[in-house]
């Protein structure tokens, strides 16, 4: 595989942007639109797609507008050489001022390439991925996905009318609107009637024979139970919540283990200093291989605010590792009830999330979760994907 580091951290500042092995465009053309190779399970999904693109026979390009993101040089190493790889500009700062002032330029890069298909892989990419399509002009097929709920509690009624409106304009321009799961069809479809009838559920590729495979564990304590967390250390995810919900655990010999990183490191570490927690919490850091972890670990707790659907669930469950969530994304009860030995916590208080972990914790160990993981097998999603995105071509 060819060394990419210099594109990834100096991405291109003229008119035209930085391509790895430009394909063969005697094919289909499939363009994949994404703000940066992040490390959110979206970044990796978005891929692990133009991977399997790319093999089914499509000139497969993940047009990515800002180089730099902390796990670039992990996603970079995911990425097949057949699959073309371009940057169009560095971050900013502001994700809302990279997208714009790069559009110009995808612009001008989507005319040179013509493509058949082009594939926003989350949110934030619909509405600029629209804008593309309208400012070529170009005969292609727009898909989007939504990765997160589009309307959230926390929005206020101003936000939640703009988001209304612009979502709304960009779905009205799309072809097919892909979610995760049948219960986020269903709230689109609501939320937006005009285009009720292009939401359709795909499945998300994820889960990779590795995953399912036996994993070298990795002790983190030698006695008591391992409850295990695992994402960026953000506002979203609420590790806060999760670290107030084992402070009231009863067995006071399980341990938390946190594998993350990100701006809200000195809060969290902060309460587990407060609570009198140090020596059962465990903040090693990001992992770049999750795997070891969750083999060893008897829980693992999803305590975000809002989710799509979210990959670390499905990566537990791959590991045979059982899950207690709040609820953080539609769809939760079908995902988690098909694989038994699961709990979903009744409301967000550290009450109930600590109730709902020492359930779980309480019972013998799942053993059926893994075949529940495998209908989110990576060969799965991308057929899935593909009758959405080019469905006669997926049909021959």
């Amino acid at each position: 595989m060819n060394d990419l580091s210099a594109y990834i951290e100096r991405p291109a500042q003229d008119a035209n942007p930085i391509e790895r092995e430009r394909p063969s465009r005697n094919r289909n053309k499939i363009v994949l639109t994404m703000y940066s190779l992040g490390l959110g399970g979206a970044d990796r999904v978005a891929c692990l797609l133009a991977n399997g693109f790319h093999k089914a026979g499509y000139d497969t390009y993940l047009l990515v507008w800002s180089g730099g993101d902390e796990g670039g040089d992990i996603l970079r190493q995911l990425i097949d050489k057949g699959v073309a790889l371009v940057f169009l500009g560095e971050m900013s700062g502001s994700r809302t001022r990279d997208l714009i002032t790069s559009l110009p330029k995808a612009v001008a890069w989507i005319k040179t390439i013509c493509p058949d298909y082009i594939v926003a892989t989350g949110n934030s990419m619909n509405w600029i991925s629209a804008a593309i399509v309208k400012l070529t002009s170009l005969k292609t097929r727009l898909v989007m996905k939504t990765t997160n709920p589009i309307l959230r509690p926390e929005h206020g009624p101003i936000i939640r009318r703009l988001r209304t409106f612009g979502y709304g304009k960009a779905f009205a321009m799309a072809d097919a609107v892909l979610t995760l799961t049948d219960a986020e069809s269903a709230i689109l479809a609501g939320q937006f009637p005009a285009a009720k009838h292009k939401f359709h559920k795909v499945i998300n590729p994820y889960v990779t024979p590795e995953m399912i495979a036996p994993s070298a564990v990795m002790r983190v304590g030698e006695n008591g139970k391992t409850i295990l967390g695992i994402g960026r250390f953000v506002p979203q995810k609420r590790f806060d919540l999760l670290i107030r919900a084992f402070a009231l655990l009863a067995d006071k010999s399980t341990r938390l283990v946190l594998l993350g990183d990100g701006p809200e490191r000195a809060k969290y570490q902060a309460l587990v200093d407060m609570l009198g927690l140090g020596d059962r919490v465990a903040m090693p850091g990001f992992q770049s291989d999750v795997r070891p972890y969750l083999h060893d670990a008897d829980l693992f707790v999803l305590s975000s605010r809002y989710e799509g659907l979210p990959a670390v669930v499905l990566e537990a469950m791959a590991a045979n590792c059982r899950i207690v969530s709040t609820r953080c994304f539609a769809g939760i009860e079908e995902l988690l009830d098909s694989a038994g030995g699961c709990a979903i916590a009744e409301n967000d208080s550290a009450d109930a999330l600590a109730e709902a972990m020492s359930r779980v914790l309480e019972k013998s160990k799942a053993d059926g979760l893994r075949e529940a993981a495998m209908r989110y097998s990576v060969d799965n999603g991308i057929l899935s994907h593909l009758h959405m995105i080019a469905p006669d071509s997926a049909e021959q």
